[in-house]
């Protein structure tokens, strides 16, 4: 069961890691790197990546109690996981994107390269480690349901890797 639930979360997180360092990147060629660096775009940048990086470790961890009276949680509980993994990375790929527009708009390529940051902070987010599920797992279990949602994707053993294979 992990390998086909996870499977297709990691490759979402991948995914969307490797646009942005593929958006970035044309961001930097197409902007050139000519031009002065204001202040300001990157003053704009940090408040959007930390506007960012706050509503995905807020909003992005929300979801709905599973119903205890609820025939299959645990299929209640995947899916769940899935759709807040996007929202996750979608809010942190978000200043990333604000990053490359920033630089056409700045004229300073340099600046898409802030887009990068955002990447290992995605990874840390939004990759279901087993501590990323067990924070998703006991917001499904407030109403008292069990989803069993880390045992069933990574078994019932404690610890492991940060980053699952």
């Amino acid at each position: 069961m992990p390998a086909t639930a996870l499977q297709p979360v990691k490759i979402v997180v991948a995914a969307m890691c490797s646009g942005l360092v593929l958006v970035s990147l044309v961001g930097l060629v197409s902007a050139g790197t000519g031009g002065d660096a204001d202040p300001l775009w990157l003053a704009v940048f940090v408040v959007v990546a930390l506007a960012g990086v706050g509503a995905a470790t807020t909003v992005g961890f929300r979801v709905t109690p599973v119903d205890p009276a609820d025939r299959d949680p645990g299929r209640t509980a995947v899916a769940a996981l899935q759709s807040s993994t996007i929202v996750r990375c979608g809010l942190v790929e978000a200043p990333g994107i604000v990053a490359v527009m920033l630089a056409f708009v700045s004229g300073w390529g340099l600046l898409a390269l802030l887009g990068l940051v955002m990447v290992p902070v995605m990874l840390w987010l939004a990759w279901p480690t087993r501590s990323n599920v067990a924070k998703v797992q006991r917001a499904l279990e407030a109403k008292g349901a069990r989803t069993g949602l880390t045992e069933r994707l990574f078994g019932t053993g404690t610890g492991g890797p940060m980053l699952p294979t």
